[in-house]
């Protein structure tokens, strides 16, 4: 099993909804980690469900623009990809700064639209959550990554999904981003719904403001 050491060698990276995120600093020769723990995991079936999915996919997937997976247990160690996008805007409205500089939306636009692309015709996965919070940026925009496959689902060969014929799935993605008919709980959706949801955020590197 994965063993992760207590601090000083971990720094917390962030939260989410059941979820914390450290970065383990591995040793001056080796690269960071960052280690994402759901909190509910032993006692809440659901949680453990969706942090085993997202394990599953991330297991395998290999794309540039996608976080790498390291190793996986009751946590899992992924590639330490950079700042969200989300917090990156939040403090540019802080600071008064707006949007962003078009040559960064256009990285984004670049690195995120070739990510899914390979999720939906080599991988056959719908990212199903696409938002600026799982967007993460390296650097001074050196590269952009997906990230948070928890909520992902497969796809069919045709590139949709099907709820009918697969009453065991289900879309949970963020309303502020989601497409109509993902919201509507239509009984197919298929890869534009993610276009859509990238649309949204592309709206928001734009305006300097959340979609909704």
């Amino acid at each position: 099993p994965l063993k992760i050491p207590a601090s000083p060698m971990m720094k917390t990276l962030g939260y989410g909804t059941g979820v914390s995120v450290y970065k383990y600093e591995r040793s001056r020769n080796r690269s960071p980690w960052a280690i994402k723990n759901h909190q509910k995991f032993s006692n809440d079936s659901s949680f453990k469900a969706k942090f085993q999915n997202e394990a599953e996919i991330l297991r395998k997937l290999n794309h540039p623009n996608i976080i790498g997976f390291r190793a996986n247990a009751n946590t899992l160690a992924l590639e330490c990809g950079g700042k969200s996008l989300g917090d990156m805007l939040e403090e540019r409205i802080e600071d008064g700064l707006g949007k962003l500089p078009a040559d960064n939306i256009n990285k984004v636009n670049i690195d995120i639209l070739t990510a899914l692309d390979y999720l939906h015709t080599k991988a056959l996965i719908l990212h199903a959550d696409v938002k600026s919070y799982n967007i993460l940026v390296n650097g001074d925009f050196e590269v952009c990554k997906l990230c948070d496959f928890g909520v992902s689902l497969p796809l069919k060969e045709d590139g949709t999904v099907n709820f009918v014929e697969r009453p065991d799935l289900k879309y949970i993605g963020t309303p502020a981003w989601c497409a109509p008919e993902a919201l509507d709980e239509c009984d197919i959706i298929d890869v534009k719904s993610d276009i859509f949801s990238f649309g949204m955020v592309i709206y928001e590197m734009l305006a300097g403001i959340p979609p909704h």
